[in-house]
């Protein structure tokens, strides 16, 4: 698989996890953007 889709994938495991079911840490979600992104322009 693409290594780029598996990122995706995994990423919104994380946040399901977390949404759901409270586990990980928002912490551990952004460490997979960059610094500066926003979500907010």
């Amino acid at each position: 698989m693409n290594p780029y889709l598996q990122e995706v994938l995994d990423a919104h495991v994380l946040i399901e996890r977390w949404l759901s079911h409270g586990e990980g840490s928002a912490e551990a979600l952004m460490k997979r953007f960059a610094a500066d992104f926003t979500m907010i322009p």
